[in-house]
């Protein structure tokens, strides 16, 4: 063989070598954003802590085509997607952009984004949607939904899809052949809720309270509402460190949390007033979260805590943690607000200080100085320090000031900076009278013309 036989038959095995490469990440991929999904994280904490994040409310004056949102995923290529009933809502990261709705895809009520990281999407009026590369795949009552309303999308262990309506529960088997399920129990259920389990059984609620599980297709419990005596169910969502224990939303103000199956009192509940009407109950990490009709919450191992500085407030329906631990919420009155952690720490907030402006800043032994128009603040890790002592006090020229506080002696100055030397001093620059000061552990040396 020549050396351009030898150079060509290299370049078929890596050619070769690399198509086998991007198929088995292909195969791995959909494990790896499952597990994803399954290991939702948050990097921000709300709680308590007021200062530690920033939430970004989006409606159609600043970028969101509209201002309702009905759902929210991520796929694994960072784009955000929303659905509206105005349609389909994509972003990426600075900018929202609305599908074209020509193609069918209007009134988008649900979202699900499945194990092979494919989004399916579900209408309220024209049946299940699939994204395939720049345009829509349809599935309608023609094809054997049992509705065009679609009220929940959910997937099983073995990558079976099952699309709760109005009129029923229908069944997408792997080469997207679709089915309506046929038991007598769900047949015309309106179907309101679908979430699976740690162990692989998927949970249904319809709009009468009852549940009813799945596995493989196939009903396996039907538990009727009246056997839980939990009424007014709005929400549930399955915990996943707990196999056959819920958490379920009603339209009052508790949440229980408990194995559907027994009777209520069996179950633990939580008050989260003032929010009432549970619209999402989703376990994030270690928290979970309420959206509610008037609000958001937090339940904890502290108990329930209700998020009063977030901006949106009304008919909250969705909560998501992104790939960077970001929180995402929709409002079908509101938009979408983006929680994130803040890189600053507002410290006049934190502390309850009166506003000023600051023109520097310095730490010194541990306490920060804070030089403003008005004077002189000094911050310990316990808040604001009251005074800060003086041993000694002087002028240049040795002219004795009868002063045991530099808080004092800077009060009313406009410090313009502060200034950490070599030999751990402090040095203060103000304007007019109060010239130079030197601060040398308190010791103080004023400096004049």
């Amino acid at each position: 063989m020549n050396g351009s036989g030898r150079h060509a038959a290299g370049g078929k095995r890596k050619a070769r070598l690399a198509a086998f490469l991007v198929f088995a990440l292909l195969l791995a991929a959909p494990e790896a954003l499952a597990m994803a999904k399954q290991t939702e994280r948050v990097t921000v904490d709300p709680v308590g802590h007021s200062d530690n994040y920033s939430a970004v409310l989006y409606d159609n004056t600043n970028g969101l085509p509209t201002s309702e949102a009905n759902d929210i995923e991520q796929t694994s290529d960072g784009f955000i997607w929303i659905g509206s009933y105005s349609g389909l809502i994509r972003y990426d990261g600075n900018t929202f952009v609305r599908m074209d709705s020509t193609t069918g895809i209007s009134n988008v009520v649900q979202l699900h984004v499945d194990r092979h990281d494919r989004l399916w999407i579900g209408t309220n009026d024209n049946g299940i949607a699939l994204k395939v590369r720049d345009g829509f795949r349809i599935w309608n009552m023609a094809d054997g939904l049992g509705s065009d309303k679609i009220c929940a999308i959910e997937e099983d262990a073995n990558g079976i899809l099952y699309v709760g309506t109005t009129g029923g529960l229908s069944m997408m088997t792997r080469d997207l052949k679709l089915h309506l399920l046929d038991d007598p129990r769900i047949a015309g259920a309106y179907i309101e809720r679908m979430d699976l389990d740690a162990d692989g059984l998927l949970y249904c609620t319809t709009n009468a309270d009852d549940y009813f599980t799945l596995r493989n297709g196939e009903v396996i419990d039907y538990i009727d509402h009246r056997e839980t005596g939990v009424q007014g169910i709005t929400c549930f969502f399955c915990d996943r460190d707990n196999p056959g224990e819920l958490y379920i939303g009603t339209e009052g103000s508790t949440v229980y949390h408990g194995d559907p199956a027994g009777p209520v009192e069996n179950m633990q509940s939580t008050d989260i007033s003032p929010l009432f009407s549970a619209i999402d109950v989703r376990k994030i990490g270690d928290q979970v979260w309420v959206c509610a009709s008037n609000g958001i919450g937090v339940i904890d191992s502290d108990g329930f805590h209700h998020l009063e500085e977030l901006p949106m407030d009304s008919s909250v329906g969705r909560v998501m943690a992104d790939y960077e631990g970001n929180l995402w919420f929709t409002s079908t009155r509101q938009g979408v607000m983006k929680v994130v952690s803040n890189q600053f720490s507002d410290l006049f907030a934190r502390f309850d200080l009166p506003q000023n402006v600051v023109n520097g800043t310095c730490m010194y032994n541990g306490d920060l100085f804070i030089g403003t128009d008005n004077g002189l603040m000094v911050l310990s890790e316990d808040g604001l320090k009251e005074e800060v002592p003086v041993t000694e006090a002087r002028t240049a020229s040795g002219e004795e000031l009868e002063e045991e506080d530099l808080l004092r002696i800077l009060d009313a100055c406009r410090i313009r900076s502060i200034y950490h030397d070599s030999k751990n001093r402090l040095w203060f620059s103000t304007w007019r009278s109060a010239g130079l000061i030197c601060y040398d552990n308190g010791k103080v040396t004023v400096f004049h013309e």
